[in-house]
């Protein structure tokens, strides 16, 4: 009764988050905000979700929306504008599929299907099994090598231009503003004249890998094309690569790639945004018990199937806290269990303990990436916040299949610790670039709706507009 109940509530929210122009008359926008119970821990659960890219919208946020857009307005007027490079974060970048599959897992899953929105079509979740096994990627600890499952092809939608990672949420081909993290953003710079595929670029990814693979099969070189044909197309303007979380250490990786004389003719500023420079814990707890999102479909199977996709993805792997101990003390205890507790050292033997020894694995390769990264060595801006309760160390009493106990003793903006966000300031010592550090106090914000935050957005608008 309750996934009955609580799907439809879902449909609902999915449809009434459309954008205005699709917007449901009052009656049943009035009958989807009955719907408390139900819609509510929905709500909840994805605030505090590190890999679910869904938000909801609330008559408030749209209220705030309106606002900072009215404050905007005076950016409009815009004189210069400087070419823009978007980074979007884990999960942030939407993936097509074509399947020629020879099996599938289930009865009403689809062998066979040309190009289409695989990440995210809201209708895909009402067959999570169908959805995630098409998701997945395998390891092979032999070869150190990642696949999809057999039969798919995944590519990340539109390179190079805004339509890949401005809304990931779609119903059947409409628009969903359950899941317009970064539209905030982009309608602001289009506002102030940013033109996409001109001087506004998205470079999507794709984030199930870690960096090292993600540049092997040919996203570095993509990059540095797109930017170099961006500053071509912008009257030889150099760019301003702007990231939001993982895309911070995405494009670090591939700034730290390029040469300083490279940098120096391309590259204006570079703006990383609520960066996990040394990591999450939060990742932690996605991988051991998976996200609990209150999903109004079969729950505990949609999670425990979104955790196995996980595990053996080298990209959220990779935001586990850093081993470099300069950045979390050795005996810092990230997990608890009635008979032991986990440090960072005994991440592999937790995964072993949890039952999944491919994790191990696959930390054991990737562990170091985010270690290795080194100042950009191009002027800097670093922006985050701080002040949110932010999740850091967890219990687990019976099985690893449960929701574990959160602590939340660290103070950063909702999924990454203060510790991590504030690493670059370090690069102060370790390049000759200048760098400043912008440090948000968060009183209704988090690490997702950061970029939705006027004052944000104008600041980004005053250094990439003049």
């Amino acid at each position: 009764m309750r996934s009955a109940c609580a799907l439809v509530a879902l449909c609902l929210v999915a449809v009434a988050a459309v954008q205005p122009a699709a917007a449901l008359p009052r009656p049943m926008d009035g009958l989807l905000r009955t719907l408390t119970a139900e819609y509510q821990q929905f709500c909840d659960s994805l605030e505090h979700s590190t890999m679910f890219p869904y938000r909801c919208t609330t008559d408030e946020k749209v209220a705030a929306k309106s606002q900072a857009m009215s404050a905007l307005a005076s950016v409009a007027a815009a004189k210069t504008l400087d070419p823009i490079i978007f980074f979007p974060g884990l999960t942030g970048s939407g993936f097509e599929a074509k399947f020629s599959k020879s099996s599938t897992v289930g009865a009403v899953c689809r062998a066979n299907r040309d190009w289409f929105r695989l990440w995210m079509d809201a209708a895909q979740m009402l067959t999570p099994g169908c959805f995630l096994d098409s998701m997945d990627i395998n390891y092979d600890p032999a070869t150190d090598s990642y696949s999809n499952t057999e039969g798919v092809e995944i590519r990340a939608i539109d390179f190079g231009g805004v339509d890949g990672f401005e809304y990931l949420a779609y119903l059947y081909g409409v628009k969903l503003s359950i899941q317009d993290t970064y539209h905030d953003m982009v309608a602001a710079f289009k506002s102030a004249g940013y033109k996409p595929g001109q001087n506004l670029r998205g470079a999507v990814y794709d984030w199930r890998l870690p960096t090292d693979k993600l540049f092997g099969t040919g996203y570095g070189d993509l990059v540095q094309a797109l930017i170099e044909d961006t500053y071509n197309r912008n009257g030889n303007s150099p760019v301003h690569i702007v990231s939001h979380s993982m895309g911070g250490p995405t494009s670090l990786f591939f700034l730290n790639s390029m040469t300083d004389a490279w940098k120096a003719k391309y590259i204006k500023s570079y703006i990383p945004i609520s960066a996990p420079w040394s990591g999450s814990p939060s990742t932690l707890r996605s991988l051991l018990s998976g996200e609990a999102l209150s999903l109004p479909i079969n729950e505990e199977k949609f999670r425990l199937l979104f955790r196995a996709m996980t595990r053996e993805a080298g990209g959220p792997v990779s935001l586990l806290p850093s081993i470099n101990p300069e950045f979390w003390p050795a005996d810092k205890v990230f997990v608890r269990t009635p008979t032991r507790s986990y440090t960072i050292a005994d991440i592999p033997q937790l995964f072993i303990d949890a039952g999944t020894p491919i994790t191990a694995q696959v930390y054991a390769k990737v562990k170091n990436v985010l270690t290795n990264l080194k100042a950009p060595n191009v002027p800097t801006h670093c922006v985050y916040g701080v002040d949110v309760p932010t999740q850091i160390s967890y219990t687990y009493t019976s099985n690893w299949d449960d929701i574990p106990t959160i602590e939340y003793s660290n103070y950063g903006d909702g999924v990454v610790p203060i510790e991590s966000l504030r690493r670059c300031q370090d690069w102060a010592t370790q390049m000759t670039a200048t760098i400043d550090i912008n440090e948000i106090g968060l009183e209704a914000g988090n690490h997702f709706s950061i970029v939705q935050d006027p004052a944000v957005i104008s600041y980004i608008l005053s250094l990439t507009t003049h």
